[in-house]
């Protein structure tokens, strides 16, 4: 199974925002964590914010990943910022997952 992407238009097609997730086996980034999905990417226009489009695209993304172990993300601040995932994955437990490079991936595991 490869990657899935979503996207979110406002009326009239305009693009919004987008996440991308995939198995942690095809993610190009160098991660390792027996199966989890990997969220490579998510945005949201500054237009758009505050009517629900990162959600629902979590949501999304959440459902493509149904069966896996958990989700891992690299977190930035400013840019996917780990608060974002923290929030919208309460009740996950967080753990760590290794990576090559020196940002500390997060990875969220269904408890």
């Amino acid at each position: 199974m490869g990657a899935r992407v979503f996207g979110a238009f406002l009326e009239g097609g305009e693009p919004v925002g987008r996440i991308e997730i995939m198995p942690i086996e095809a993610a190009p980034v160098p991660l390792e964590g027996d199966g989890l999905w990997v969220i490579r990417c998510i945005w949201v226009l500054d237009k758009a914010k505050g009517l629900g489009i990162a959600g629902s695209l979590m949501r999304l993304a959440l459902d493509a990943a149904e069966g896996s172990k958990g989700v891992a993300v690299l977190t930035y601040p400013g840019w996917m910022p780990p608060a974002f995932f923290e929030s919208t994955l309460s009740g996950w437990a967080r753990r760590t997952c290794t990576y090559a490079g020196s940002i500390s991936p997060s990875a969220f595991v269904r408890g």
